[in-house]
């Protein structure tokens, strides 16, 4: 997180401000993408989950659903991807 922060300010030519509670507030850490979106999407009242809200096929394969999620959380907000886990900002 510290790194991608350091990159858009270097990148952006802005100091930024630190401030722990509103990266707190703006960003959450998980696991892996597939654990984003089951927190993201949960699940709707039908008992249908996030594969059918990302229109995600039962026999796609990790890299299919994983280029799906990626790109849905990439066109609406930050991701952030390092060993172990993901960052991602609200939207």
């Amino acid at each position: 997180m510290a790194e991608s922060l350091v990159e858009y300010e270097e990148g952006s030519g802005e100091e930024m401000e630190f401030d722990a509670v509103a990266i707190r507030c703006d960003f959450s850490e998980y696991e892996s993408l597939q654990e984003w979106a089951k927190d993201y999407f949960g699940t709707d009242r039908d008992g249908r989950g996030w594969k059918y809200r990302l229109n995600v096929s039962d026999d796609a394969d990790e890299d299919e659903i994983e280029t799906t999620i990626r790109g849905y959380v990439t066109d609406r907000g930050q991701l952030i991807e390092f060993d172990g886990g993901i960052i991602v900002s609200s939207f």
